[in-house]
């Protein structure tokens, strides 16, 4: 399925489509549309322009062409003693599908975004150029906001983008852009955004408390319930998990424990540890050689109650094969004293998979 995700005004869908109306004979096609109870007229579902939906936040719609007679059928909602008119993608295949938009009156300061999109499996060819069409229009009338998941925003709401929160299906968590156009992860928990402000070296007594088990004592109930606490250790879970700074690998390592009995808040199938051991093998492996190094370096600082998901745990990683040339080049640049360290926990690996590659980085 080709989707495409961006945030607008009112403004900015007016002009996006307001040009496309005049480049190509379109009709929008409300995807449901409920008669008024006691009421027997039929409601509205064929539109012509987008200033007569533009207000309809959170429906859905098919734009198809005006030549093109639409599918459409009624179904009796017996307890409600009405009728209710659907006009599906599934039959009109030769349609764009346009959602989203929604907003949340408990949160009126958030907005979500809107998808365009066509089932390739399904669409016409028509309807793949009208696709094309309306998202280079959007791409014209917008601005990109380059992120890990970059989106797209409006040109006129851009221009008040300070004031929003910004949520939806194109990333998985609300985000806010700052005054230099960068997009920063939002947290509802206004003492969450306070901690999570400050630098990131500062918040690592906090994960030593959390894997001490110190701090969420009830993983499971915290998590459902999004305490405080469990927010806070996300949040910074996924700092980390985004951090480029090399720097941190000293700060990391010291925290592995193997008595941690909390899970990762990012990934809920991983235990902590094991997302601590990708994010700091992830955060030296982006760095090449160089990054690698430097891990090994620090791998005498793990403590000696991290020894298991933490020491022997980056090793055997290391030695698999998306890993170990460059485990093995980092290696020749270590001190004689760090080397000693990794012998004595190669030596400590039995794994039969793994036999070859300890072998190879012993004789080395």
């Amino acid at each position: 399925m080709d989707t495409f995700y961006f945030f607008a005004s009112k403004k900015d869908l007016c002009n996006i489509f307001e040009e496309i109306e005049r480049q190509v004979d379109i009709k929008y096609y409300r995807e449901w549309a409920y008669q008024e109870i006691n009421k027997t007229e039929k409601p509205p579902i064929e539109f012509n322009t987008i200033e007569e939906i533009a207000d309809n936040h959170g429906e859905c719609y098919l734009i198809g062409f005006k030549n093109e007679k639409m599918k459409t059928f009624v179904q009796k909602i017996e307890s409600e003693d009405r009728n209710r008119y659907g006009t599906l993608y599934r039959d009109n295949n030769n349609c764009v599908v346009f959602a989203g938009g929604k907003t949340w009156k408990e949160f009126p300061d958030t907005i979500g975004d809107y998808q365009i999109h066509v089932d390739n499996t399904l669409a016409t060819e028509n309807a793949k150029k009208l696709f094309k069409i309306i998202v280079n229009r959007i791409k014209h009338n917008c601005i990109l906001i380059k992120d890990t998941a970059s989106f797209y925003i409006g040109k006129d709401l851009y221009k008040v983008k300070e004031r929003y929160v910004f949520y939806g299906m194109c990333f998985g968590f609300p985000k806010i852009i700052t005054e230099t156009g960068e997009a920063k992860r939002w947290w509802r928990n206004k003492n969450v955004r306070d901690i999570l402000d400050k630098p990131l070296e500062r918040q690592f007594q906090f994960l030593q408390e959390v894997f001490e088990n110190k701090r969420l004592q009830d993983f499971e109930q915290e998590l459902k319930n999004r305490t405080e606490d469990y927010e806070i250790y996300e949040a910074i879970m996924y700092k980390l998990l985004i951090s480029s700074n090399l720097l941190l690998i000293e700060n990391i390592v010291v925290l592995f424990n193997d008595t941690c009995t909390v899970k990762s808040p990012l990934y809920i199938s991983k235990s902590a540890m094991e997302e601590l051991k990708d994010i700091v093998i992830d955060l030296a492996f982006s760095q090449k050689v160089s990054g690698l190094k430097l891990l090994l370096e620090n791998i005498g600082k793990i403590p000696y109650n991290g020894y298991k998901c933490g020491s022997k745990a980056i090793i055997i990683t290391l030695l698999k094969k998306k890993y170990f040339n460059l485990f093995m080049e980092s290696l020749e640049c270590i001190s004689y004293k760090d080397k000693e360290i990794v012998k004595r926990i190669l030596a400590d690996i039995s794994d039969k998979k793994l036999l070859n590659q300890v072998s190879a980085a012993l004789k080395l």
